[in-house]
């Protein structure tokens, strides 16, 4: 069967199109036998597409067009997280951050005041006071670094202060 795919591409090289003058070449696609379909419908979702051209001989390209053909596809593996699945995955990190500051003996004992400090630093920021507002923010930043989401929202209020002056 080789042997015959040789004879025809020889022969074909020997042809001329006669618009172009240029050499055509016959489209030598791989005969696929019953056992090889079935071969590749049982092992296409463990081997990939260069595995399984290897073990056929012939290209990727061609076990790629096949596996199209054939209606198969690979699932994917999706790495996106349902939004509650992901909000309960964050709580639950927040959480074990907490205890593990607790027993170190950094709690979070001064949130309201965090909060309070935060509150005075947003208004200077909406009365246009963004020099003053800034360093509130960095107040923030600096004294109560263990209130994880007032200083990361204060963080995100410094650059806007930034970018306003």
């Amino acid at each position: 069967m080789a042997k015959r795919r040789t004879k025809e591409r020889k022969k074909a090289l020997r042809k001329y199109s006669s618009k172009t003058k240029k050499k055509v070449l016959p489209a030598l696609t791989k005969k696929w036998t019953k056992r090889e379909e079935i071969y590749l419908r049982n092992h296409f979702e463990k081997m990939g597409n260069i595995e399984l051209a290897k073990k056929f001989k012939t290209t990727v390209k061609s076990v790629e067009s096949k596996l199209r053909r054939m209606s198969l596809s690979r699932r994917r593996k999706s790495t996106i997280i349902p939004g509650e699945e992901r909000k309960r995955k964050i709580e639950e990190i927040l959480s074990e951050r907490r205890q593990r500051l607790r027993e170190e003996g950094r709690g979070d004992n001064h949130r309201p005041e965090a909060i309070a400090q935060f509150d005075r630093a947003v208004r200077l920021y909406y009365a246009e006071k963004y020099e003053r507002a800034e360093a509130a923010f960095g107040k923030i930043v600096k004294d109560f670094r263990n209130t994880i989401d007032v200083v990361h929202k204060a963080k995100q209020y410094i650059k806007l202060c930034q970018e306003a002056s």
